[in-house]
């Protein structure tokens, strides 16, 4: 039951290595236009990026171990089986030294525990061997496992901190909904650059720094169109003078 119980839990594990999705989509499946938010996104991939690394490396160092492992527990179940057939041949011997009949009973009791043990370890170690193979295929899966999850979190990571790609899809979402077209590839196109800075004006930082609160947008939006529109004729005159 313990044996079928680990190949089930290997299985599980190898297939759910194949089941990552991205994590920085919202719960309607559309990715986070704040820069907070991602900036939140970011941390938690990177706290969990530390910790499946950890877990990685824990396993890698187990399985290491776990490789040299057979040579040293066949070299002390050798030692094992030596001292354990001394100590049948002495319990089968009486000593010669025993004058005691207490002390020959202590003796004996203490020769038949340390045969109990040896036998224990022997039967222990054996066991050990025998399960190596289930239980190494065990921790390859638990670190293939930790490895797919390094591969997606990083991949997290570096999607998550690309804060130009997010808000240019959080974007082209918004522009679907609004226009019900498949291909948005013209409307892109046609959209000017600047339609991008609107997205700013949600910011109450950039609208204070722009024009001090929305209610100064208008004024801002006439000042610069005035001091625009003065530059331009004083280039108009001077390219009329100079004969350009």
């Amino acid at each position: 039951m313990a044996a079928e119980s680990t190949t089930a839990q290997i299985q599980e594990l190898r297939s759910a290595g194949d089941k990552h999705t991205d994590s920085t989509e919202g719960p309607d499946g559309e990715l986070p236009a704040s820069l907070s938010r991602l900036q939140q996104l970011l941390q938690e991939a990177q706290a969990a990026l530390a910790a499946v690394q950890a877990r990685h490396a824990d396993f890698e160092a187990r399985l290491t171990y776990q490789t040299q492992r057979p040579a040293a527990v066949s070299e002390r179940l050798e030692l094992a089986a030596e001292e354990r057939e001394a100590t049948a041949a002495r319990l089968q011997s009486p000593d010669a030294e025993m004058v005691s009949t207490a002390l020959s009973q202590a003796k004996r009791w203490e020769l038949e525990t340390r045969h109990v043990v040896l036998s224990s370890e022997i039967k222990r170690l054996g066991q050990e061997l025998l399960s190596r193979p289930l239980r190494m295929d065990l921790l390859e899966a638990k670190r293939d496992r930790t490895t797919a999850q390094t591969v997606h979190i990083t991949a997290v990571v570096a999607s998550t901190n690309n804060v130009a790609e997010h808000f240019f899809g959080a974007d082209k979402q918004k522009l679907h909904r609004r226009l019900g077209r498949a291909n948005l590839g013209r409307d892109l196109e046609d959209q000017p650059a600047q339609a991008a800075l609107a997205a700013n004006l949600r910011h109450s930082d950039y609208v204070r720094v722009l024009c001090g609160s929305l209610e100064h947008l208008p004024a801002a939006f006439a000042e610069f169109n005035q001091k625009n529109y003065q530059r331009v004729r004083h280039c108009s005159a001077a390219t009329e003078i100079l004969g350009c």
